[in-house]
């Protein structure tokens, strides 16, 4: 059975719904990086060992916007907000992520030319499962 994706995914700021680039949307859900290495017992056996690293589990949520007057005040907002913004989505296999707590962590480059995008980067808590 043939399979489809989406490349016009939802965006939702603070209870705005956003209007995004198609295909610009990534997420982490901030489950940290794990360390697996190696450790000898001796006698020729070897075992591992895994490690998290709880100062990556930060969930980020990813996008571009097109450069509007209206975009451009939505980012002045977003800039001034510290882990105070929620960030929801729907990825394209309808699937939703929830970023709460977050910050805009970029200091975007507008770039005000006809097809102009802006890159918005968040930063807040793990996702919940």
């Amino acid at each position: 059975m043939p399979q489809v994706g989406k490349s016009t995914l939802t965006i939702i700021v603070d209870g705005i719904p956003i209007p995004v680039v198609p295909n610009s949307i990534k997420y982490t859900k901030g489950f940290g990086t794990k360390k697996v290495r190696s450790v000898s017992l001796g006698g020729g056996i070897v075992d591992t060992v895994t490690t998290e690293n709880d100062e990556d589990k930060i969930g980020k949520v990813l996008f571009q916007i097109p450069t509007t007057d209206a975009q451009v005040q939505l980012i002045t907002v977003w800039e001034f907000g510290l882990a105070t913004h929620t960030v929801n989505g729907i990825d394209s296999r309808g699937i939703p992520f929830n970023l709460i707590g977050a910050s805009m962590v970029n200091d975007p480059e507008i770039n005000p030319t006809t097809e102009g995008v802006v890159d918005i980067e968040f930063h807040g808590s793990p996702m919940p499962l």
